[in-house]
């Protein structure tokens, strides 16, 4: 959840991490640190199973994307 959530989706993200599990769930997470460089940062080694839960009614990391508490965030949908 949050930033375990975003700690996810940087482990899916990366070569050696993606290489590691077959899939990965995340719960509210928050995705700050893939908004940066080519394809968002995102370079996993192989098409990566995700399943992301997240509410839209999240105040904190919120759905659209935006400004959150640690710097711009990318919409769920997008991530």
């Amino acid at each position: 959840m949050s930033n375990g959530g975003g700690f996810i989706g940087t482990l899916a993200c990366d070569p050696v991490g993606s290489t590691l599990f077959k899939a990965f769930a995340a719960h509210s997470g928050s995705f700050y640190t893939d908004l940066n460089g080519p394809n968002n940062g995102c370079a996993p080694e192989r098409p990566i199973p995700m399943l992301e839960i997240h509410g839209a009614a999240d105040t904190t990391v919120k759905y659209a994307g935006g400004q959150g508490d640690g710097g711009p965030q990318p919409a769920i949908s997008d991530w």
